[in-house]
């Protein structure tokens, strides 16, 4: 059985399986379909029958329970943030439809073949994936394979965060550039770009040329020496004189 609680913690009622009455009682909300946050923590929930009646849910928490199967979430099609944290999951099957996931959180869980992630390359707006905390507590299994952060990084190309750490640009490259064919924008070829063959920068630059603009600045530079000289020869023999007069008097 499912023991709903209150706000202060206390039992309020007890069922099998989600339903209209659980789920209004949860939210407290008449109409179900106005849902868009959903918590459902540390209920003993088994499976997810019943939550296609909360169609436009965005966030769901679901921490704390023993779902095992992810069957039923293909109805929550505006679903961008999910919390499974700590439940007894193996498989990711079911989350391929989730194309709209910005958020996915799975520490804590049973997922042990690697394989499992290949299972989330639909879900190209995925942004964050926790398979364990920051300080790698409550891991997966999956956690432990030596590829694991690489094949994660593949899978998921546009991935911001991992367990918490952000990706790191160098990472982000090299895990790019090992893959085994480059991925390409859809529709996009690189037969549709016509690249001009390339030339040398200085291929129109013409050497003499410039040898005799040097040429003439310096001839130029050297004449402004000349009668800046000459000038001041002038200048001094008239001081002289100006000097001699003086004295003279």
């Amino acid at each position: 059985p499912v023991c709903l609680r209150s706000r202060k913690g206390r039992p309020a009622f007890t069922m099998s399986a989600l339903d209209e009455k659980v789920l209004k009682a949860v939210t407290g909300e008449f109409d179900l379909e106005s849902v868009q946050r959903l918590t459902l923590p540390r209920m003993d929930l088994q499976s997810l029958e019943g939550i296609q009646l909360c169609p436009n849910v965005v966030e769901l928490n679901l921490t704390g329970n023993k779902i095992s199967k992810l069957n039923g979430l293909e109805k929550l099609p505006r679903l961008k943030k999910l919390i499974l944290t700590s439940n007894n999951i193996q498989s990711l099957d079911g989350l391929q439809t989730l194309t709209q996931l910005d958020q996915l959180h799975l520490q804590d869980n049973n997922l042990k073949d690697i394989d499992e992630l290949q299972k989330l390359e639909p879900l190209q707006k995925l942004r964050y994936l926790y398979l364990r905390n920051i300080d790698q507590e409550l891991p997966n299994p999956v956690c432990k394979h030596p590829s694991y952060r690489t094949v994660a990084t593949r899978i998921l190309p546009h991935l911001l965060c991992l367990d918490g750490e952000r990706l790191r640009q160098a990472e982000f490259v090299a895990t790019r550039m090992g893959q085994d064919e480059p991925r390409s924008l859809p529709g996009f070829s690189a037969g549709d770009v016509d690249i001009p063959p390339s030339r040398p920068w200085l291929e129109d630059f013409d050497w003499e040329d410039g040898k005799a603009e040097e040429s003439a600045v310096s001839q130029d530079v050297q004449k402004e020496l000349t009668d800046n000289l000459r000038e001041a020869k002038r200048l001094d023999s008239k001081a002289k004189a100006l000097l001699i007069h003086y004295q003279g008097d």
